[in-house]
């Protein structure tokens, strides 16, 4: 049984009912962030939440920055057995390290030390817009919010994620899950946060599936060769803007439409919701 709190319903897998499954807003609101987190909606769209001159910053940094293939762990089926879905990425994710190795996992904790470093420091007169994003969410949710640390170690805050047109098609054919293995922590739920640096016109929807949140036990269940978009009704469609950010339940279907020109870069972290009612962040 999931947690409770001030009278909403239990977390899990349960009925959706409303045909308000995403929300546009042009700032973060208390009640719509909470409508996220009990799942009555599916996601969140805050407009304009990066302004072009930090975006334009935060672009030239990246430009100068290799990027990596980012490989996906699905949930789906047995093992830790990963794949590649078209994103690539700068920076290191927690995801890298689920093989066990010593190697992997120290470079994650060296990038999560270089980030602290690099997202306490001066950014601009405003914040930087991952740093902004916790702050606001720390006012709006009573449970408060924290770095992760499911190892003890405090843990990387931030990924850039890039897709190019060439390589679109490779994550738009199957909808996919996000859900952290629960050897690491038991979370009720999780969600991302991607802000959008740059965009292709108006392609690369984000594709979300109104259907209830899955549990881990369902997820892996799943069968990854068969044809999931077969399996539940039309996804919503949400294209992004530049400066968009975009909150939405990893533990429903999702996948990013292909496109045909371009690229999508987006600043991205995941958000998981813990058994005491409070919130973590980490990538």
């Amino acid at each position: 049984m999931g947690l409770t709190m001030a009278g909403e319903p239990t977390f899990g897998v349960s009925s959706f009912e409303s045909d308000d499954f995403t929300r546009t807003r042009e700032r973060l609101h208390s009640d719509d962030f909470s409508a996220l987190i009990y799942g009555r909606i599916g996601a969140l769209r805050v407009k304009d939440f990066c302004s072009t001159a930090i975006r334009k910053r935060l672009l030239d940094e990246i430009s100068t920055q290799s990027s990596e293939p980012y490989t996906y762990w699905p949930g789906t089926g047995a093992g830790d057995q990963q794949v590649y879905l078209g994103v690539r990425r700068v920076g290191e994710p927690f995801n890298a390290s689920y093989s066990g190795s010593a190697a992997a996992r120290d470079r994650y904790y060296v990038e999560a030390e270089r980030q602290a470093h690099e997202l306490s420091a001066p950014f601009s007169t405003d914040a930087h817009p991952m740093v902004r994003l916790r702050q606001e969410i720390g006012t709006l949710w009573p449970g408060g919010v924290r770095p992760a640390a499911f190892e003890g170690r405090e843990m990387s805050q931030q990924l850039v994620r890039i897709v190019t047109a060439e390589e679109s098609h490779l994550g738009s054919q199957q909808p996919h899950f996000d859900c952290l293995p629960q050897r690491y922590a038991p979370l009720e739920a999780q969600f991302a946060a991607c802000i959008y640096l740059e965009m292709p016109s108006a392609q690369g929807a984000l594709e979300l599936w109104p259907v209830p949140r899955y549990s881990h036990a369902q997820i892996g269940a799943i069968d990854p060769s068969c044809d999931l978009r077969a399996m539940w009704p039309d996804p919503h469609s949400i294209v992004p803007t530049e400066g968009d950010l975009i909150l939405f339940d990893t533990r429903r279907p999702h996948c990013v439409a292909g496109f045909t020109s371009g690229r999508r870069v987006s600043l991205h972290c995941f958000i998981g919701l813990t058994g005491e009612g409070g919130l973590v962040t980490w990538i």
